[in-house]
């Protein structure tokens, strides 16, 4: 039986967000024309961002291949696979408190008004926008409302150049937007920096190479800690996997200690343009915490970030799909909190999906993907789109999922 886990469904305004990016951020698909419903008047008052935000604010976070930065909600869960991403401690991933900032390449003609008309659906009220000043660059903000399930929020979209465009916005149930969470949205949004983005095109190779799917296991990994030196080493988490059971196992992975948070960092042979990562956990899945591939730079870019949780299927291959990545990796560090787990989390073997250069491999990979070794693993499926998505767009982000068997 196959057990499937879908990781922040964005509720339906955040998905209607993404789609109208979509297309500024690499998407050559034709927009569907939206219907169009009466505009409402705006719930609350629309005032300019203040530079100096009475809420405490964390550290400066910049992402300079989007072109802004800004400083973080305290205690707010903050993912960057796909712009910013901001979930309240303890909010209801579907319907919030959340926030959200994009920036991204715009198409010709292109503008604020654009952006915030393409949000309007059966399913959201967009009030009429109202000029806005956002570090220096004029832009509208608008009131958003879903037609159903109290939520509200606010979007603000900004042309930083005529081919650059940013976008924020934040959500939450009715109650709790009007009370507090309309106020933090103008904290942060008067946090945020704009600037141009970082140009590529002196990066781009002389040469064009044929790029092709790679699936490869993990030729060398190092951790926090383990359990022996040869066996329950982080070595064990090289190669395919060869667990066949869920049982603490020698040839699988384990820390020193049972109750602690630790980390573990593999490294694959030739490095791709990620689109997939599989885990294959053999003993008390997942308790996984955070997953961060590591680019040619030596940047960090996290795919996964979430508390940690078990989950009945063991063995148990926990999957991460992207899209929209932009960078080559070869290297995955991957962390796990212990600290309620039954006993040792004990991972066997780790596989890198991308698109890469075949020659560096020596022989050409299999027209056909690569086969788990062990008996009773499916291979993981393709991927998953959550609820409420829209045919016809290809959505950026990460899908985190799980493929297993109780055997």
């Amino acid at each position: 039986m196959k057990h499937t886990f879908n990781f922040r469904n964005f509720i339906v305004i955040a998905t209607l967000i993404l789609s109208s990016l979509a297309c500024g951020l690499g998407n050559s698909e034709a927009t569907p024309t939206l219907e169009s419903v009466p505009v409402a008047e705006a719930p609350t008052a629309l005032p300019n961002p203040t530079a100096a935000p009475a809420v405490p604010l964390g550290d400066e976070t910049r992402l300079d291949d989007q072109g802004f930065a800004f400083r973080p909600l305290p205690d707010y869960q903050l993912d960057t696979s796909f712009g910013a991403q901001l979930l309240a401690p303890g909010a209801d991933p579907d319907t919030g408190p959340a926030f959200m900032l994009v920036g991204g390449t715009a198409f010709d003609g292109t503008t604020a008004a654009s952006l915030i008309d393409s949000l309007k659906s059966s399913e959201v009220i967009v009030s009429e926008p109202q000029a806005i000043t956002l570090d220096g660059r004029e832009g509208l903000v608008a009131d958003i409302q879903r037609t159903t399930g109290n939520l509200l929020g606010r979007v603000v979209a900004v042309m930083v150049t005529p081919q650059q465009q940013f976008v924020v916005f934040g959500v939450a149930p009715q109650a709790q937007w009007e009370a507090e969470i309309a106020s933090l949205f103008d904290a942060l949004l008067g946090s945020v920096k704009l600037f141009e983005m970082e140009s590529t095109s002196a990066a781009e190779p002389a040469t064009t190479v044929e790029l092709t799917e790679i699936r490869q296991w993990a030729n060398s990994a190092t951790a926090s800690s383990q359990y022996g030196s040869s066996n329950w080493s982080a070595l064990q988490a090289t190669g395919a996997p060869n667990v066949t059971a869920c049982a603490d196992d020698g040839d699988a992975w384990a820390a020193a200690k049972s109750t602690t948070v630790e980390w573990l960092e593999v490294t694959f042979a030739v490095p791709v343009e990620p689109t997939q990562v599989n885990v294959h956990i053999s003993y008390n899945p997942t308790y996984i915490t955070k997953m961060e591939l590591i680019d040619l730079d030596g940047v960090s870019h996290q795919i996964y970030g979430f508390e940690a949780r078990s989950y009945s299927e063991c063995p148990t291959i926990f999957s991460v799909d992207m899209t929209e990545n932009g960078y080559q990796a070869s290297r995955l560090k991957i962390t796990i909190d212990q600290s309620t787990s039954p006993s040792w989390v004990e991972i066997d073997a780790v596989e890198l999906v991308g698109m890469g250069d075949a020659s560096l491999l020596g022989t050409e990979p299999a027209i056909e993907p690569t086969q788990p070794a062990a008996a009773g693993f499916d291979t993981p499926d393709g991927f998953l789109v959550a609820t409420g998505r829209r045919k016809g767009f290809r959505y950026p982000g990460t899908i985190p999922r799980f493929v297993g068997h109780r055997l």
